[in-house]
């Protein structure tokens, strides 16, 4: 059951990812959930491999994350800062929704 709660994460990190792409992103920007999708299945692996780093892997991480999102979306580093606040938001909003209607567990978080 925990792999489907986790593909069920992963998918709503994308989701997430692509309305705060459109919410904060440059006009013209190709934002697709294809493309979102990509991007968050590239930070995970990036999250699992910085998440080795005893001490200073969770700014490598973050570092990472800028670059990966700018270059893909064409963004500033002001505007990928934005992008990772609201995608934040809106992936625990998805997620309490999501809790709120029984569909994943109480237990689940982000």
């Amino acid at each position: 059951m925990f792999f489907v709660y986790a593909i069920v994460r992963f998918l709503l990190q994308a989701l997430a990812l692509k309305f705060s792409v459109s919410l904060i992103g440059q006009p013209g920007v190709q934002n697709n959930y294809t493309q979102a999708l990509t991007t968050s299945a590239i930070l995970g692996v990036l999250s699992l491999l910085c998440g080795c780093i005893p001490v200073f892997g969770w700014l490598l991480y973050l570092g990472l994350w800028c670059a990966v999102v700018m270059n893909t979306y064409k963004l500033s580093f002001t505007r990928s800062v934005g992008v990772a606040i609201i995608q934040t938001l809106i992936a625990f909003g998805l997620l309490k929704l999501l809790v709120l209607i029984n569909i994943l567990p109480a237990a689940t978080s982000l």
